[in-house]
């Protein structure tokens, strides 16, 4: 058979074969090809499935913004966290002074209904005190103790001057005293000991569980993509 000069026509999927003769354009032209297609399918073995090409048997890491890499992201995470958990020191702090502050109300309520005794006051003025957005009503009560001093004590309350009340005081000491019952005392002393119980305990465990949950979503997100 007669030899054509003419190369062979591109197959149906347009990959050329190797031409028929061997001229060395036509070699640099097949070798070029080849190569090319070598390269590609080597690429596209050595990729990731997220996306990122490993080279070197090592997958390049991710970068985000900025261009730093995503294993420093769990430090800022830790930042985040630790910064959060400040921010409810002041919370947990106030827990602490209601805790107190309900503490010595139950003591004095306590003393009061141990070794109390009782007597009538006299409310001898009435004044309204501003606290925060509002007003409360504050009475100035003066009672005569057993032994016969006089003493005047403040109290919150809405009677008018010149009214007599009924007064609870500790003999001794009478400025530890009190207009209401012992039981209402203890009443009102306990609910400030559990609300201070939750703003101490339960505001700084609630800000760190919002803290993991926040990491874990990250996380959770960042190895999504």
């Amino acid at each position: 058979m007669r030899r054509t000069p003419e190369r062979r026509r591109l197959r149906s999927h347009g990959k050329p074969s190797k031409p028929a003769t061997c001229t060395p354009a036509a070699q640099r032209a097949f070798s070029w090809h080849r190569c090319a297609k070598t390269a590609r399918i080597g690429f596209r073995a050595t990729t990731s499935r997220k996306g990122n090409p490993v080279l070197g048997g090592h997958q390049r890491a991710s970068t985000g913004g900025g261009g730093r890499p995503s294993d420093r992201q769990p430090k800022s995470s830790l930042a985040v966290s630790f910064l959060k958990m400040l921010a409810s020191l002041p919370f947990a702090l106030l827990g602490v002074l209601m805790v107190g502050w309900g503490w010595s109300m139950l003591g004095d309520a306590s003393v009061l209904s141990e070794s109390g005794r009782s007597t009538t006051g006299v409310v001898v003025s009435r004044e309204l005190v501003r606290a925060g957005m509002g007003t409360t009503p504050k009475i100035d009560v003066s009672f005569t103790a057993f032994d016969g001093t006089r003493h005047v004590v403040r109290y919150t309350g809405d009677e008018r001057v010149g009214a007599h009340i009924k007064v609870l005081y500790d003999p001794a000491n009478p400025d530890r005293s009190s207009i209401e019952t012992t039981r209402s005392q203890r009443g009102l002393a306990v609910f400030i000991i559990v609300c201070g119980v939750i703003f101490a305990v339960g505001t700084p465990c609630l800000f760190a569980w919002g803290a993991v949950a926040e990491a874990r979503l990250r996380r959770s997100s960042g190895t999504s993509r």
